[in-house]
């Protein structure tokens, strides 16, 4: 059978997990079993996930696995050591077996024979799916109550911060890791309180700490924006901050506390202002679209927020403006110019909100079009409401029946379950139908009242959408570009700004006659879509 090609895949789910190379035992196992059975292993057809949750789909050579097995006809099978290698739980398990099928590939577990194709076969895989999912829940439970019982003993428990390393100073069989001070890096770490209070940018600290040999964790030049998280960072003082909790730690300080409050203090004077503040991220709103640099491309765009004090008029100043974020792998400059929030918004008026601005003619057309479709769909509501009205008494008469037969002892036991069990369980089934039927009922109701109501304003919004944009606030602006755009590039202080699906058809009115087919498609899209500004 050389003309069996297989692919073969190996995955461990943390880092520690790497450094005893079990990815390669699980290679050599399955290469023995793909030359025990006569069958051929393809060029390059080893994948692999090391350090990756096997709940998660976002594995890079999983991703690459499913692609190759989709383009390349000749792959027959995929080969696994177990199940909870290629997923763990049935969600991703189930996901990855039937994108297998459709390539007509088959999943074979080289320990576990009893999973193939068979019905009997795809059933125990979902149970081992399931069973695996459990596991990885229960080992991630007691994983965080460890580290929980770590960080109360005063050590962080996951990886440490920039100057400072992970130590084990037990042994490989039990082992004890602890933080320690990086003397490498330590050194530069420590001088960058001293340096912002000398009156230097974090730009300036960036390049400095460059200069004399301080490297990022990528091997690249720590960038401004990581600079000012180790200044607020508290961890530098001999404290974290676990799990909503905050501890004294046993690792040494870093910053000597004095001087780094008068550095956060002189910092939120110049507007350098931490990000987890919630009042200072909502007045960056607008970096949450899909916003990138038009001449990086693949860079997004960010906000800062400065204040200054003009003491002549005792006056302090707030200025919101955005940039390229000018990273990529190491610091980078970008020559794009920024742009001030104000023309940002003018910008977004007249590139993202005014071409989709309907006139009083087409608004009077639509609304009259709508009419037409309440009264169609409005006996069609009515008859999905009888139905399940008929279906709520069925409902009502089950449960009523399957009372009595618990009374009458017509329920008999299993062998796994008692009588009670399986009452409760059909009552629970019945009761879980009964609740949806409701809901489904009252959503139909509300929206059969609320439809005209929602479309209506929907229209007049659009009438004068140019306005109502420049008079709303920043969240109503947010929600309302992040609905009707896809995409934003920011070019020389101008918007060139991509709409969302069906909203590019209003941005093309130009083109679709008043009235025609195309016209109605959109009306039909548009109209149950929520107020924008109501």
């Amino acid at each position: 059978m050389n003309d069996f090609i297989a692919l073969t895949y190996e995955r461990v789910s943390t880092d520690d997990q790497v450094q005893t190379k079990s990815c390669d035992d699980q290679q050599s196992v399955n290469n023995k079993f793909i030359a025990s059975q006569g069958w051929k292993l393809a060029e390059n057809g080893d994948y692999r996930d090391e350090g990756i949750s096997g709940s998660s789909l976002e594995r890079p050579g999983l991703q690459e696995l499913l692609i190759r097995c989709q383009e390349d006809k000749t792959i027959k099978a995929v080969i696994i050591t177990e199940s909870d290698r290629i997923a763990r739980g049935n969600l991703a398990y189930i996901f990855i077996r039937e994108a297998l099928k459709k390539c007509g590939v088959k999943m074979i577990a080289v320990t576990q024979p009893m999973i193939d194709d068979s019905d009997e076969g795809e059933m125990i895989g979902e149970i081992m799916g399931a069973v695996n999912g459990f596991l990885s829940r229960i080992t991630r439970r007691k994983s965080m109550r460890a580290a929980d019982e770590k960080a109360g003993r005063g050590w962080y428990p996951t990886k440490a911060p920039t100057g400072y390393i992970n130590v084990n100073i037990g042994s490989e069989e039990e082992p004890n890791r602890v933080i320690q001070i990086d003397e490498e890096k330590a050194p530069y770490i420590k001088q960058i309180p001293r340096l912002y209070n000398q009156g230097l940018s974090y730009d300036e600290i960036s390049d400095k700490l460059a200069e004399q040999g301080l490297k990022g964790n990528a091997g690249g030049q720590v960038s401004h924006e990581h600079i000012r998280k180790i200044l607020f960072n508290d961890f530098y003082l001999g404290e974290f901050a676990w799990r909503g909790k905050r501890y004294r730690g046993n690792h040494p300080p870093l910053f000597n506390y004095l001087e780094v409050q008068k550095a956060r203090n002189r910092s939120k004077e110049k507007g350098h202002i931490h990000t987890s503040n919630q009042d200072f991220k909502d007045k960056l709103i607008y970096k949450k679209l899909n916003f990138y640099c038009a001449t990086c491309l693949d860079c997004r765009i960010t906000g800062e927020c400065k204040t200054k004090l003009y003491k002549r008029k005792a006056r302090l100043a707030e200025y919101i403006f955005y940039h390229c974020t000018k990273s990529k792998g190491g610091w980078k400059q970008c020559t794009q110019p920024c742009i001030n929030r104000d023309d940002l918004i003018t910008e977004f008026a007249n590139k993202a909100v005014k071409p989709i601005e309907i006139d009083e003619e087409l608004t009077e057309f639509m609304l009259e079009e709508m009419d037409k479709e309440y009264v169609q769909k409005k006996e069609e509501r009515q008859k999905l409401l009888d139905s399940i009205d008929r279906r709520l008494g069925q409902v009502d008469t089950e449960l009523k029946n399957l009372f009595e037969m618990r009374i009458s002892g017509k329920i008999y036991a299993t062998e796994d379950k008692t009588q009670d069990e399986i009452y409760e369980e059909y009552r629970l089934d019945k009761e879980m139908e009964r609740k949806r039927l409701l809901s489904t009922k009252v959503k139909l109701e509300k929206d059969s009242l609320d439809w005209k109501k929602k479309a209506s304003n929907f229209f007049l919004d659009c009438q004068n959408s140019v306005n109502k944009f420049l008079k709303s606030t920043d969240e109503k602006r947010y929600r309302f570009l992040r609905r009707i755009t896809s995409n934003v590039l920011l070019d020389n202080k101008q918007l060139v700004v991509t709409h969302q699906f069906p909203f590019n058809l209003l941005s093309e009115s130009d083109h679709i006659q008043l009235g025609s087919p195309a016209w109605i498609r959109t009306t039909n899209l548009l109209l149950n879509r929520k107020p924008l500004y109501h």
